[in-house]
């Protein structure tokens, strides 16, 4: 609550699960240009413009920065989990996960309502 600006909202599991289905589980339309490599180089296609920012573990230490794009849902499963996205480098998988500690930091993505 409050991340987002009047309007907008942080997508829930069931909105990703939609974008994952319009890009046909290819994540390459969802990477910035050039973010990635081989078959899971970025060609921007939707203008979602990912950049494989990596995440951040409970200890404070940054992990996958220039390989993976991360992003949080709004969807809760627990009240230590949540569910996410991931964009690799190393291929063109969209990946969604039902669940991810929330201990971890993420990029967020905003959606207008």
């Amino acid at each position: 609550k409050g991340i987002c600006p009047d309007g907008w909202h942080i997508p829930t599991y069931g909105e990703f699960l939609t974008l994952k289905t319009y890009v046909k589980n290819i994540s390459n339309p969802l990477k910035e240009i050039d973010q990635g490599s081989g078959p899971g180089l970025g060609t921007n296609e939707t203008g979602f413009s990912a950049l494989l920012a990596g995440w951040r573990y409970s200890t404070g230490e940054f992990y996958r920065i220039g390989d993976a794009a991360s992003f949080w849902s709004s969807t809760m499963i627990n009240f230590s989990q949540a569910s996410s996205v991931v964009l690799g480098w190393w291929d063109n998988k969209f990946y969604l996960y039902e669940t991810t500690s929330i201990e971890y930091g993420l990029s967020i993505r905003c959606l207008k309502d």
